[in-house]
């Protein structure tokens, strides 16, 4: 278990009041959006309104739509990481959030097929680097015994608030012909709507670097410049000596070589595959959850019974507002997924244990999903048992493993170049290929209804293959046994430069870190 100087402990707590809750809308955002894609080609089960009757759009052209989106994504993912570095967080994510906020909202307005495959190409290409920046920020200001937890917390809280997106797919399923608009199109404008705030909140939020932490005072910035470089070599955007070199921006310098060794790293594309696995579940997640959670409470054997080769939303549909607890029934998982994943991520930050804990989380949610293959809601009690059996352990499992996941990789990712491009690996390809799989129609077919055993069936197979991948990581970092160094407190971040610079500040309380924007080449005297 970490360590820490006072100083430290209250500069711990001064970040996570003020960059969580800014990380969690972020987040969010991205997880609404792609509520809204998945929800989006049929709004009213009950009259077949959305994408398919508005523009003709059929299954067809809708999986062009989202592997357009995926191409995009996956284009983007590396160029944006590294220019995220470049230019600072506050700066990245308000033009990101501006910028594909603009781009779903004006998807709104699309009047054909190819204007709406047009314009997710657009949205895939800007939100391409969106997760993994996210994660990268959360690794320039926490060290690696608290990455995992600030991970959980971030992620499980947005997922969990996520889980509520089906209320306004239900109510924009009303929303039809409101000032002229279709249902779907109100679920992109306030999609995008929403991009755009969470943006111009981040601008006054989120700093660029831990060196403009402008909410920090001198020695605590500091402080978290080191932590940020926790495990680095010395860089030269840190001041080593000295009151006259100043600087305010930190030097990024792109390292061909370090995004070379990060492509040819086998433990990054180990886990990228892990992350596809987490990801495409996570998204067959927001619509099979509340699908399951119906079928658990809401829906008597009878109905089941009339519902058998018929669409469950439209047998939903004959309960007038069935949709808004079934939406909160749906939420418990996550909200329960989020405690448990925080409790365990805690243990593996204290103990810097990764793969061990992720693989476990994957087996419990590989085999929430396989009960949830082979019980039927249609047997005598096969419902709850499905809630509280299968959905409730899948959910908690992946929840858990995927800040685990991350973090096996991110915490070996030292060096600036190195460590965006492992981000862009283990979190671009999932973010871009899980939402194609998830979207697929022939997953959720009419007559799988209700208990959709081949969703639920490849959810066990991708659990399991992540769980076998973790399982070999732990092999793998036994065997390598490199370890990570630990020592108590800010004496484990600073070196003799660094704390001889932090007592300067101190007694001289001069903000080197506020002036400008490049280094000033006076002579140290």
């Amino acid at each position: 278990m970490v360590e820490y100087d006072p100083q430290e402990k209250e500069l711990v707590k001064t970040l996570d009041r003020r960059l969580l809750p800014v990380l969690v809308l972020l987040y969010l955002a991205v997880l609404f959006d792609r509520s809204s894609q998945l929800h989006s080609r049929i709004t009213n089960p009950a009259t077949r309104a959305g994408l398919e009757q508005s523009i003709a759009m059929d299954d067809y052209h809708y999986l062009w739509s989202l592997g357009t989106f995926s191409i995009g994504a996956l284009l983007a993912c590396v160029p944006t990481s590294l220019i995220f570095r470049k230019f600072g967080a506050s700066v990245w994510f308000v033009a990101n959030s501006l910028l594909w906020g603009l781009i779903a909202a004006c998807t709104a307005g699309s009047k054909s097929v190819g204007g709406f495959i047009f314009s997710r190409l657009l949205l895939g290409i800007s939100q391409g680097g969106f997760l993994p920046c996210i994660a990268l920020f959360v690794v320039y200001f926490y060290v690696k015994e608290e990455s995992a937890t600030r991970l959980a917390i971030v992620m499980g809280a947005a997922s969990s608030f996520a889980a509520f997106s089906g209320l306004f797919t239900h109510f924009f399923a009303k929303a039809d012909a409101i000032w002229g608009m279709a249902g779907w199109q109100w679920l992109f404008l306030l999609d995008g709507l929403f991009g755009m705030a969470i943006g111009v909140i981040t601008w006054f939020y989120l700093p660029n670097y831990p060196e403009t932490a402008m909410f920090l005072n001198q020695a605590d910035r500091v402080l978290a410049v080191a932590r940020g470089k926790d495990g680095q070599e010395q860089d030269a955007s840190l001041v080593s000596t000295g009151l006259k070199k100043v600087t305010k921006t930190p030097l990024f310098k792109f390292d061909y070589y370090q995004l070379v060794d990060a492509a040819k790293d086998v433990r990054n594309w180990a886990v990228s595959l892990t992350t596809i696995c987490i990801m495409i579940v996570l998204d067959i997640l927001i619509l099979l959850a509340p699908e399951a959670s119906a079928t658990s409470f809401n829906m008597s054997h009878f109905t089941l019974n009339n519902a058998t080769g018929v669409s469950l939303e439209i047998a939903l549909d004959s309960y007038e507002d069935s949709t808004i607890p079934i939406t909160f029934l749906a939420s418990v998982p996550y909200i329960f997924g989020l405690v448990v994943s925080l409790i365990v991520c805690k243990y593996a930050d204290d103990r810097l244990e990764r793969s061990f804990p992720a693989a476990i989380a994957l087996c419990v949610s590989a085999g929430g999903f396989l009960f949830m293959t082979i019980v039927s809601p249609k047997f005598e009690g096969g419902g709850p048992a499905r809630f509280f059996t299968g959905l409730l352990p899948a959910v908690v499992g992946v929840m858990t493993a995927l800040p685990l996941a991350l973090t096996c990789a991110l915490d070996k990712a030292l060096d600036d170049t190195f460590r965006a491009t492992t981000a862009a690996i283990i979190l671009g390809p999932g973010h871009a290929i899980g939402i194609l799989v998830a979207g697929t129609p022939s997953l959720f077919p009419t007559d799988g209804a209700p208990g959709y055993a081949l969703a639920c069936g490849i959810c066990t197979l991708l659990m399991s293959i992540g769980a076998l991948i973790m399982f070999a990581m732990r092999w793998y970092d036994q065997k390598e046994q490199d370890g990570w160094g630990r020592a108590p407190g800010l004496r484990r971040l600073m070196n003799d430069q660094d704390e001889a610079k932090a007592w300067d500040i101190e007694l001289n309380n001069v903000d080197f870190l506020k002036t400008n924007d490049n280094f000033q080449d006076e002579a140290w005297e």
